[in-house]
């Protein structure tokens, strides 16, 4: 699968250090997410306070090292690099809580392709190769095909962060991958394991003192919940991705779901293939009288979309904004429903919009995609075609949509 040269830039520009730029994004909370969690990635105030806390243990350490070299006048050598890490850890700290802030308050959009979600893992663990190398740790890959449909951007950052924050806390030296298909519904996985605390720090439940000392120690699983977890978080719920964590006493398991997958429609590129000449399909107008709904932000969109469909002889309405799509769409519901970008906002629309099996046939009409394919999520299914290929495969789309 080939990726958008947006998505290849994104990824060239990440580092193999310090928090990841998530360009694109919007959404609710997870599934799969602690109420202590969700609580805190919701609240501002209470993530304020743990970046403070976080960013402080930090730098008050740092000081106390500092305050030593003032004292002595000397400094070894492994005191100035952990001074230096310290340092580094509390601006990557007070970094990770802006990108937070910024996907909980959705100001980012997403412009979703269809991905291999294996090959964008890959890509993902080669940024952070040194990162692994550096910490001694090995990997445990069963990558089976998995595609979904995501923001590049957005998706790679994820994985990044899932990966950092993985790293950061295994205690095994060991962290397992897996990529796959969950059968019903159909939706792709991924699924990460390693262990957190080691085995031999783990004492029968019985052993009351063991667990003081555990517990002082830092060897409890709530520590895992950190600023750089804050951020798998937010950037899971701006894509929809269910997020589901399970701790116990010594392993972390995470799973991600995604919430469409896309499928090509084998009759529907038969019957383009087949088209040898579409001023011939539009003058039949089998489609004539069918009112389209559209709200499209990009006015070269919108001509697309006019210069398609006027032809195959369907009234095109179009709305300025999400709420006149809206209005319109419940008080006298359209044919078909047509967007040019796709987020939560616009998501919840269409969802309710598709209430019930009379609803309209949703399209989106995407910039970075080639093709014409049926995405499925829980709520409803859209069609989507190429912005670029618009003129030719949007009527044939829209025709076998609806008679489907």
């Amino acid at each position: 699968m080939t990726m958008s040269n947006r998505g290849a830039q994104h990824r060239a520009a990440s580092s193999d250090r310090g928090p990841v730029d998530l360009g694109h994004a919007r959404r609710a909370p997870s599934a799969g997410a602690t109420p202590q969690a969700a609580e805190t990635a919701g609240e501002p105030r209470l993530l304020a306070g743990q970046v403070g806390a976080e960013v402080a243990a930090a730098l008050s350490s740092a000081l106390e090292r500092l305050e030593q070299l003032t004292r002595t006048g000397r400094i070894a050598r492994h005191s100035l690099q952990a001074l230096h890490d310290e340092i580094h850890r509390a601006r990557q700290v007070a970094m990770l809580g802006q990108q937070v802030s910024r996907l909980a308050a959705g100001h980012v959009r997403q412009a979703p392709e269809t991905l291999e979600l294996p090959q964008l893992l890959r890509e993902a663990l080669a940024q952070r190769a040194d990162a692994m190398a550096a910490r001694g740790l090995e990997l445990r890959q069963v990558l089976q095909p998995a595609t979904v449909s995501a923001d590049p951007s957005l998706l790679f950052a994820l994985l990044l962060s899932l990966l950092d924050w993985a790293f950061e806390h295994c205690r095994s030296q060991t962290v397992s991958l897996h990529t796959g298909l969950q059968p019903w519904p159909e939706q792709a996985v991924l699924e990460c394991r390693f262990t957190w605390c080691p085995p031999d720090r783990l004492a029968p439940e019985a052993d009351l003192a063991y667990e003081v000392d555990r517990l002082e120690r830092g060897d409890d699983p709530s520590h895992l919940d950190t600023v750089a977890w804050r951020l798998v978080e937010q950037a899971a719920q701006a894509m929809s991705v269910t997020l589901a964590r399970a701790d116990t006493a010594s392993q972390v398991r995470l799973r991600l779901l995604f919430p469409e997958t896309p499928r090509r429609w084998p009759r529907l590129v038969d019957a383009l293939a087949e088209v040898d000449d579409g001023l011939s399909r539009l003058r039949s107008q089998p489609l004539a009288g069918l009112r389209v709904l559209v709200h499209a932000q990009r006015p070269d969109v919108r001509h697309v979309v006019h210069e398609a469909l006027q032809p195959a002889g369907l009234l095109v309405d179009f709305v300025a904004t999400l709420a006149d799509l809206r209005e319109c769409a419940l008080q006298a519901p359209p044919d078909v429903l047509l967007i040019d970008e796709r987020g939560s906002e616009v998501d919840r629309v269409l969802a309710e919009v598709k209430a019930g099996a009379s609803g309209p046939v949703l399209v989106h009409v995407a910039e970075a995609f080639r093709g014409v394919e049926l995405s499925s999520s829980g709520r409803f299914e859209i069609v989507r075609v190429s912005r670029d290929t618009a003129v030719r495969d949007l009527p044939a789309a829209l025709g076998y949509a609806l008679n489907r």
